[in-house]
């Protein structure tokens, strides 16, 4: 009876599973392309919004100097976004080559500026926004009745509420989901290789 178990020997038979590469870089390529039309969309969105606010300051002249302050606040936020958002183009650009260690390194790299994005920039996005939507609002509440006054300025603080605690969150763990899941699977393909 032999009790011994030659550990080398079922090493040696084990199957070895090559990682589909192309499929990886694929699905990289991919989320690459969709950041690229995610950007383009946000910058033409904001950009009309801004214009058709000015738009709006232009037609209705407002009287009071916190309207003015709420809308170009309102602007600079949006300018502020589009500026930051513009800077990870140079990343979404680039192609991805063949070299692991560089698929590897693009991608912690997108990683690196999307949360940049996630958190610094949208947090000021959406305190310049609020302040300078709520600036803008005082004119025009004043021109309503206290119940209705209080009723936009709570409606609006919390649409701002539900995109700040529900929106923001599922977007940005939806965004960081599909870059990790990628860039664990090209650090297990790096670890195979080595």
């Amino acid at each position: 009876m032999k009790n011994s178990i030659d550990i080398n020997e079922i090493w040696k038979k084990q199957e070895i599973v090559e990682p589909n590469l192309s499929e990886f870089i694929k699905s990289a390529n991919g989320i690459k392309s969709k950041n690229l039309k995610i950007i383009i969309l946000v910058n033409i969105l904001l950009l009309s919004t801004s214009i058709f606010i000015i738009l709006i300051w232009v037609y209705f002249q407002p009287k009071l100097i916190t309207t003015k302050i709420g809308i170009v606040t309102t602007i600079i936020a949006m300018l502020i976004y589009i500026i930051a958002l513009n800077k990870t183009i140079t990343i979404n650009k680039e192609k991805f080559n063949l070299d692991n260690n560089q698929y590897l390194k693009q991608l912690i790299n997108l990683k690196n500026k999307q949360r940049f994005l996630q958190n610094t920039m949208l947090k000021v996005y959406f305190i310049l926004f609020s302040i300078g939507l709520s600036l803008y609002l005082i004119e025009y509440v004043q021109l309503m009745n206290l119940i209705l006054g209080i009723i936009v300025y709570s409606a609006t603080l919390l649409w701002i509420a539900i995109n700040w605690f529900y929106f923001r969150p599922k977007i940005i763990k939806t965004q960081n989901l599909k870059i990790d899941e990628l860039i664990i699977k090209f650090e297990n393909i790096n670890n195979q290789i080595n």
